[in-house]
C-alpha cells in the first residue's frame, strides 16, 4: 500500500509540473459540462485565487472566465478562458469560446486547430462537430508596448 502511495505521488507531482496539451473546444456544451473542465484545469495547480467568475454581457447572456497567472502561462498555454453562452430550452450552451495569452505560447493551442480543423483562409479553420454544428476557429496575434498576445476564438455555427 505505502509503495502504491508512493508512486501515485510520484505520478501526481510530475503530472502537476508538466505542460497541458491544449485548451480543449467547449462550444456546444452545456454550462455545467464547462464548469467541470474549467474546474479540471484550475485544480492542476494549487492557487486560492483561481475560479471560475461568473458575468453577464450587455444582452444578458452568461459569460463564465478563467484566468491564470502569467507565471502559469506556460503550464496551462494561455492566461484567460472565457465563454460565452446562449439559452435554449432551458439550456445554457457555450457559443463562443475565447482563449487569450501570451504568442510565445500559442503553439499546443495553434496546432490542435491545424491539426484538427479545416483550413479557410489565413488565420480561419472549420470543423464539423456533428450532423448540426460547426465549430468556426480564428487565430490573430496583436503587440503592444510589453509583449505579443494571441487571440483564438471558438464560435458555434449551427
Amino acid at each position: 500500500m505505502k509503495k502504491l502511495i508512493g508512486v501515485l505521488s510520484v505520478l501526481f507531482s510530475l503530472s502537476a509540473y508538466s505542460q497541458i496539451d491544449h485548451i480543449q473546444v467547449l462550444v456546444v456544451l452545456t454550462e455545467p459540462e464547462v464548469r467541470v473542465y474549467m474546474d479540471s484545469l484550475l485544480n492542476l495547480k494549487t492557487n486560492p485565487y483561481y475560479k471560475i467568475k461568473q458575468d453577464v454581457n450587455n444582452t444578458g447572456d452568461l459569460i463564465l472566465k478563467s484566468e491564470f497567472a502569467l507565471s502559469d502561462e506556460s503550464f496551462y498555454n494561455c492566461h484567460s478562458i472565457q465563454c460565452l453562452f446562449t439559452r435554449s430550452g432551458g439550456v445554457e450552451y457555450c457559443t463562443r469560446q475565447l482563449i487569450i495569452g501570451q504568442s510565445q505560447f500559442a503553439t499546443s493551442n495553434l496546432n490542435f486547430i491545424k491539426d484538427n480543423f479545416k483550413k479557410m483562409a489565413s488565420g480561419k479553420w472549420q470543423m464539423q462537430l456533428n450532423e448540426n454544428y460547426k465549430a468556426f476557429a480564428t487565430f490573430e496575434v496583436t503587440e503592444n508596448n510589453e509583449y505579443k498576445s494571441y487571440l483564438i476564438v471558438y464560435d458555434l455555427i449551427y
